[in-house]
């Protein structure tokens, strides 16, 4: 399905189909409904090695298996994903060492002379990326993608993930044993870009996590739990390769940990639930040893499906808050009495959701758009505004947090959180300077020069390019004193 999805968003038919397959306006990203160009090549990596076990099983006959591994490969190069080049290293390592202890398994042999095949068809692919594409537009197919390689040679792994991974370690080395809570690094990464004196590569992107799952541990729970959570999955992946455990069941599963946690050193896939259970049911599945307790077989039924019901129960109740959160979480901008009218009611439902510990993040982030830092209740609104901005210091959340700041006297707070803004948000700088525009309170008068200064820079530096995002940033932001440590 996702790969038929992914075709749709290549052709560029995906605004057609009434908002059921994702689509990036004006671009043909291959990203299936995962929104994600990395989820997507992921999920197409796992596809292969199911191609490679089943073909090894004899589930699946030899043109078939090739068919799909071509297939696959030629999405996953669409994709432009640059991680899948490295998928296919891993998979030809775990296949040498699989075959090396167990040579005279023929099921075994076959999975590895399968995978070996899909990584020689990503290789190839990903290199004459841009001659298949040629021909298929000659052939009338409106194919406008760029591969994974292309990608890898023109930018490399990406300059702003060291500089994340350098901001993570300063966050744990700050507080190394239990770091600063999760969901707490977004606000000391958003602080560190404007002062921490790191070299600036703005993207106008809240960066919640630092892309590399063990750095984020790191920094949000420290050594103790980063220690349990690496301990927990060393004692459940290592057995897969104690001798005697190398089959082609295991070989699937080590090979899919693997694209998970590869791609953890990179992006945060776990932090999806799709994801995260499929790294569960590996672990769930491992060789480890174990114990056994004996249960009956009525107990196992019930167990099982009360099991099933808890699913299923935490998948309805999320249906009604979801619809309740998508329905009033941006208000009407009308200059109406109704409107406000409809506004009021809005807030008011998103603090009723609030209340719910499962969705009181977006609830909160929510009901920030509602804000009128020149109305009443200011001390309220601020309190919302500080807690929202700990944990989701968005453009929005972070310029009316320097309004009501300003407001209530906080002249020094007010300028900082501006200087995170603009540090973290260049491209929104106009949109900031638009807003502090419509204040008339002296109070103001600092946070609108410094607005005022960052959009005049960047516009003579060419605005919305890198040169222009740069010198908005520097006009609030710490010199640049130091490298990214790695």
């Amino acid at each position: 399905m996702q790969a038929v999805l992914g075709f749709v968003q290549a052709l560029g038919l995906a605004p057609q189909t009434h908002g059921w397959v994702l689509f990036n306006p004006g671009a043909s990203d291959v990203m299936g409904n995962f929104g994600q160009r990395n989820q997507l090549a992921q999920f197409l990596g796992w596809g292969a090695v199911s191609a490679a076990y089943l073909y090894a099983t004899g589930l699946m006959g030899r043109v078939a298996t090739g068919c799909a591994a071509l297939v696959l490969a030629l999405l996953m190069s669409w994709t432009g994903a640059r991680l899948p080049l490295a998928y296919g290293l891993g998979l030809v390592l775990l296949a040498w060492f699989w075959h090396r202890r167990v040579p005279q398994d023929e099921t075994v042999a076959r999975m590895a002379r399968a995978l070996a095949w899909s990584v020689l068809a990503l290789a190839l692919i990903q290199i004459f990326n841009q001659q298949i594409d040629s021909v298929l537009q000659a052939l009338g197919l409106p194919i406008h993608v760029q591969s994974g390689s292309d990608r890898l040679l023109d930018a490399g792994f990406g300059a702003r993930r060291r500089i994340e991974w350098s901001k993570a370690w300063e966050v744990f080395t700050q507080h190394p044993w239990f770091g600063v809570g999760l969901g707490g690094y977004a606000w000391h990464s958003a602080w560190l870009e404007a002062y921490g004196g790191w070299p600036k590569v703005p993207e106008s992107t809240l960066f919640t996590h630092c892309h590399n799952l063990i750095f984020q541990l790191l920094a949000e729970t420290g050594l103790v739990g980063t220690l349990l959570v690496v301990g927990g999955l060393l004692c459940c992946l290592l057995p897969y390769f104690r001798r005697g455990e190398q089959t082609a069941d295991n070989l699937l599963l080590i090979s899919i940990a693997m694209m998970l946690l590869g791609h953890s050193m990179f992006e945060y896939p776990l932090w999806y639930l799709p994801f995260l259970l499929m790294l569960v049911i590996i672990c769930t599945l491992s060789p480890a040893k174990g114990w056994t307790v004996q249960l009956s077989g009525r107990f196992r039924q019930v167990l099982g499906l009360s099991a099933g019901v808890l699913a299923l129960a935490y998948v309805a109740s999320g249906i009604l808050p979801y619809r309740q959160l998508i329905q009033n979480f941006t208000p009407r901008n009308e200059n109406t009495l109704q409107a406000s009218l409809d506004n009021a009611k809005r807030s008011l439902k998103l603090s009723e959701l609030s209340r719910n510990p499962l969705w009181s993040w977006e609830a909160d982030l929510g009901m920030v758009n509602y804000l009128q830092p020149d109305g009443i209740m200011r001390d309220l609104q601020l309190e919302l505004a500080e807690r929202v901005a700990r944990y989701q210091p968005f453009p929005t959340v972070l310029i009316k947090l320097a309004i009501l700041r300003a407001l209530n006297g906080q002249n020094v707070p007010a300028k900082q959180a501006l200087t995170m803004a603009i540090a973290n948000y260049p491209d929104y700088t106009p949109l900031f300077q638009h807003e502090l525009a419509r204040y008339r309170q002296p109070e103001l008068k600092p946070l609108q020069d410094m607005a005022s200064k960052a959009v005049k820079a960047g516009a003579a530096q060419g605005g919305a390019t890198d040169a222009g995002r740069l010198a908005a940033v520097m006009t609030v932001a710490s010199p640049v004193t130091r490298q990214p440590i790695f």
